[in-house]
């Protein structure tokens, strides 16, 4: 379920006192802590797609941060009324690992053409590029469309409200 991600990490390693391990920052993330969570991931997963060392994630799994990280998740995985919130999570993480597939679906030529542009209007769409600007300020020259539906006969009526010009002008 989740496909091999490339590696998340930064240039800033936070050194423990005391030890020889020393923790990407990046690390300390909540992705991460929401996958354990979640039970999306096991830890030996987690390690290998994140390329967290045996000693790292040693190091990780005592740091105060990330262990209030995984029990924010935890609490709100576990919320009694949270069956949509887990649904929506479970899929931003499936969508969020898929991402390098798309990408690799788009870059070859192996994929047909309508394939890569669909896998590039999805990846568009996941962006928030594909938001309608018009969309907010309604249509262009006004009016609108009402649909009734009747349960009854399974009727319809469909009322169109054109825009009139108004004239400014007192009658």
């Amino acid at each position: 379920m989740n496909a091999p991600a490339t590696r998340k990490t930064s240039s800033a390693q936070v050194q423990v006192p005391g030890t020889d391990a020393s923790v990407d920052i990046s690390h300390l993330n909540a992705h991460i802590a929401t996958e354990l969570a979640t039970g999306l991931a096991s830890g030996a997963a987690i390690r290998e797609r994140y390329g967290i060392t045996p000693a790292q994630w040693d190091v990780l799994s005592k740091n105060e941060i990330f262990r209030a990280m995984l029990a924010e998740a935890l609490q709100k995985w576990r919320g009694e009324h949270n069956a949509s919130a887990r649904i929506q999570l479970k899929a931003d993480i499936v969508l969020e690992d898929a991402i390098a597939t798309y990408d690799g679906m788009i870059h070859s030529d192996k994929i047909p053409a309508s394939e890569r542009i669909n896998a590039g209007k999805l990846l568009a769409q996941l962006a928030g590029r594909t938001a309608n600007k018009e969309g907010a300020a309604g249509p262009a020259h006004g009016g609108f469309t009402l649909n009734i539906n009747l349960a009854n006969g399974g009727e319809k009526l469909v009322i169109d409200g054109k825009a009139i010009p108004v004239n400014d002008e007192p009658a």
